[in-house]
């Protein structure tokens, strides 16, 4: 018996873009992790929160945004500051 494959590529589900991009997410926060760069750091956590957000995982995506908060406001960056709350409401931001 012959058995034939399909050469056409297969179409990727519609949660494949945003699973790489929170896999390229994760990664860009642990690079800036390394740099001591404040604001870079907290740049890549805000856009994991946004992403770990438009996911459902809402617990997560609080936590990323609190430690972009922390790192914002720990370095006076008042933009990122202003940036995390406008995208997060402030329960999400309470840590309690």
């Amino acid at each position: 018996m012959i058995s034939v494959r399909s050469s056409a590529p297969t179409a990727p589900t519609a949660s494949a873009p945003l699973a790489l991009g929170l896999t390229e997410a994760r990664t860009t926060v642990a690079a800036a992790e390394q740099t001591g760069r404040v604001i870079c750091c907290a740049n890549a956590h805000r856009a994991l929160a946004k992403l770990l957000s438009a996911t459902g995982r809402e617990l997560d995506a609080a936590t990323a945004a609190r430690r972009a908060l922390t790192l914002d406001e720990a370095k006076g960056n008042l933009v990122g500051v202003a940036e995390t709350r406008r995208h997060f409401d402030s329960r999400a931001l309470d840590p309690s």
